[in-house]
């Protein structure tokens, strides 16, 4: 609830007021003192805007004449404090004339307003009955339905269970869906809009028992729900998860629809030419036996070609025998070659014999190394401590000549009568031998210098020559390799050979043995050319028989394929059917304009129990079963809409709609953890002194009953009477600039 609301600038006016949750504002019948410009300031803290008279900045800072409006609230939620202040700048940069400060911490006009707007949660219906009345009326219907609870109570499990009482009533009778509902304490089918538990358990009996008596058309409709509920959201309310179930099945309806044309379109044009076809097994019979003469008759011309073939090919055999053996001469020559292996063997063994002497020699050069670098050592200490001496000579050589020029201490203007010049002279001296120590050490450290690099090069050669000889190494080992590859693949070369010449060998007999079988294979070509001729008859009958049988199973496919198109066109219609009971189901005329009629009445209920807190002879009504969505006085039976009743029977009236309206809001935006501040702003001045005490009245019990968390009602004069205020606190406004509460 809002406890405090200061603003500054606001048609002209400053003001502080502490609010109680019921607060009254008039004037002694005086107008023009602010009791608008309160309640609006109210709407402006909390929604950035006035609802109905300005909607963005340039419209707010027509309500000043000043450079700024700067209006503030307090907000109290259990025990946290909360303070809210927004500015209206006419002077600065389009992000920087509207900022939001929220307990000090100053943010951009955007994220300000969501942080209200989520946790204060001002809802602009409440304070401007005219934004709602102006919506059209399927833009009412549908913010009705989006925020009602009923609506949100729905869920998945609930759409399908009904979905399946639909079809079981639909296609196996209403006496067992009352049947099976009596498990669940049900009678008809109308319980099943109260249930909410049961879902699960009532759709799993009624699948099964579906299943088990329509197999066939229960999977139709098993997939048909499941592709159609898979589209549902938790973030949709119901209506709008029907709705977008409806478009889809709509969708594919047409999808349906023309595969179902396409199918009867094939059907037309794959008809076959006539009845029956040529027959099949007939053809097939005498292709076979064609294709078997054909083959007996190709293995006889085989046979004769073959033994035509052997005398060429024995020739043949014989010329590439000559072949090979002459191949098998130049193996057996590399195989004589290989013995210059064993002397580059010899050789490379020689070699290394040079390579164990290098290693040798290497060695010998390294001896010398561990002297050398024993004396390195030595003269980097020499040098090390010729360096120390050398600076200490330094630091006495400039203590001596600080010494020499120092003063007194105690008082520069003494003056020391000793003669300093033996000092001096002594200290000249001593001057004059570390100078010359120093240059010794100079030199010597040069000398030092010089024998150290030497000695490097002498390292560096050592290093090279030894790394010379480990590459030369390698490189023999790399060569004993490569050898030892060539000797082994001139060995497999020559096996190869023996190989080779036994095979031809072997061969050379078979052919000669052949031959001697079959002298005369020349005169067997007359046969052949005979079979020849037999042979392209045979195949000439083939390939009309193919012709024949390839034009038969065309025939016998299209037959096939027409009755697998109209079996495919039943199923579809099948499916096209289940698909239409869908769309009736989840569209207006089924489960949607349940919910339309559940959400009605519900509204219809609440708001009439909080229209009789005002007056308990009032009744309210709504219908939204016509094009238009009429709400208003239902009287003996009839609706009068609200833009037919008169003003003060409609701020009566309009007040319980608010009310209801944002009380269930606040059930909706709840369940998401969202806070809703059902606060409601009254322009009263058109009520009558009693139609004033009873919506007063009204409204405190509205408040106790805790629907409402704020209520600012404004009118032009006062009661008079503090006992029928009914808990509200009169504001009594004077002047512009000031504010007198009533005692």
């Amino acid at each position: 609830m809002i406890r405090q609301l200061i603003f500054e600038g606001f048609k002209d006016q400053t003001r502080n007021v502490a609010l109680t949750g019921l607060d009254l504002f008039t004037s002694n019948n005086v107008n023009g003192v602010g009791k608008s410009a309160i309640l609006e300031a109210f709407k402006l803290v909390l929604l950035g805007e006035i609802p109905g008279r300005a909607k963005n900045l340039d419209d707010i800072l027509k309500f000043t004449s000043q450079d700024a409006i700067r209006v503030e609230a307090v907000a109290e939620q259990g025990s946290e404090r909360r303070v809210i202040e927004r500015c209206f700048l006419k002077e600065g940069k389009q992000g920087e004339r509207r900022p939001i400060r929220i307990d000090q911490a100053q943010l951009k006009f955007e994220e300000g307003n969501y942080w209200i707007k989520e946790n204060i949660g001002a809802v602009s219906v409440a304070f401007d009955p005219q934004e709602f009345l102006g919506l059209s009326a399927a833009k009412k219907l549908q913010w009705v339905i989006s925020h009602s609870p009923e609506t949100w109570s729905i869920d998945k499990d609930w759409v399908r269970m009904m979905a399946m009482a639909y079809f079981t009533r639909r296609y196996l009778g209403s006496g067992l869906l009352n049947l099976l509902l009596q498990e669940f304490a049900m009678k008809t089918m109308d319980d099943l809009f109260d249930c909410k538990e049961d879902c699960a358990s009532i759709t799993h009996k009624l699948e099964m028992h579906f299943e088990s008596q329509e197999p066939q058309r229960w999977a139709r409709i098993r997939r048909v729900l499941d592709a159609a509920l898979q589209a549902w959201s938790a973030s949709l309310s119901a209506q709008d998860n029907l709705k977008m179930i409806q478009k889809l099945l709509k969708s594919a309806l047409v999808e349906k629809k023309t595969m179902i044309r396409e199918q009867a379109g094939a059907v037309a044009c794959i008809q076959p030419e006539n009845g029956k076809g040529p027959a099949i097994d007939a053809l097939q019979s005498d292709l076979e036996r064609c294709e078997n003469e054909l083959e007996s008759l190709t293995a006889q011309f085989d046979a004769l070609a073959e033994r035509h073939a052997i005398e060429e090919a024995g020739r043949r055999e014989e010329a590439a025998l000559q072949k090979e053996l002459e191949d098998l001469k130049r193996g057996l020559d590399a195989q004589r070659s290989a013995e210059s292996f064993d002397s580059e063997w010899e050789q490379l063994e020689r070699d290394k014999t040079d390579l164990d002497r290098l290693q040798a020699s290497l060695d010998d050069l390294l001896q010398p190394w561990d002297s050398l670098s024993g004396q390195f050592r030595k003269q980097e200490a020499e040098l090390a401590e010729t360096q120390r001496q050398l600076n200490l000579r330094r630091n006495t050589v400039e203590a001596a000549q600080a010494a020499a020029s120092a003063r007194c201490p105690i008082a520069g203007s003494i003056r020391c009568e000793t003669d300093m010049t033996p000092y001096q002279e002594i200290l000249a001296e001593e001057i004059r031998d570390l100078s010359q120590s120093l240059g010794a050490l100079e030199e010597k450290n040069l000398e030092t210098q010089e024998s150290l690099e030497e000695m490097r090069a002498k390292r560096e050669h050592l290093q090279k020559q030894l790394q010379e000889g480990r590459d030369w190494n390698r490189s023999l080992e790399l060569r004993q390799t490569g050898l030892l590859e060539k000797r082994n693949a001139a060995e497999v070369e020559r096996i190869r050979a023996e190989s080779r010449v036994t095979a031809c060998n072997e061969a050379l007999q078979a052919i000669r043995k052949e031959r001697n079988v079959n002298p005369l294979l020349s005169e067997q070509v007359d046969q052949r050319a005979q079979l020849q001729v037999d042979k392209q008859d045979l195949t000439n009958r083939r390939r009309q028989l193919r012709a024949d049988l390839d034009q038969a199973l065309k025939e016998e496919g299209k037959r096939q394929a027409v009755e697998d198109l109209k079996r495919a066109r039943a199923d579809a219609e099948q499916d096209l059917e289940i698909m239409k009971q869908a769309e009736s189901l989840f569209g207006p005329s089924g489960l949607q304009g349940d919910i339309v009629a559940r959400a009605a009445a519900g509204l219809q209920d609440e708001a009439g129990k909080i229209l009789r807190l005002i007056d308990p002879d009032l009744e309210f009504a709504i219908d939204f079963t016509g094009k238009d969505l009429q709400m208003g006085w239902s009287r003996q039976g009839k609706l009068i809409p609200f833009d037919t009743l008169n003003s003060g029977h409609f701020v009566l009236f309009m007040v319980p709609f608010l009310t209801a309206l944002v009380s269930r809001l606040s059930r909706f935006r709840m369940k998401s953890h969202l806070r809703t501040l059902r606060a409601l702003c009254i322009e009263a001045e058109s009520l009558t002194p009693n139609n004033l005490r009873a919506l007063l009245r009204g409204l405190s019990k509205m408040k106790a009953q805790g629907y409402l968390d704020n209520v600012l009602v404004a009118h032009y004069a006062s009661i008079g009477e503090a006992q029928e205020l009914s808990g509200f606190k009169e504001h009594i406004l004077e002047e512009a600039g000031g504010l007198t509460l009533a005692a």
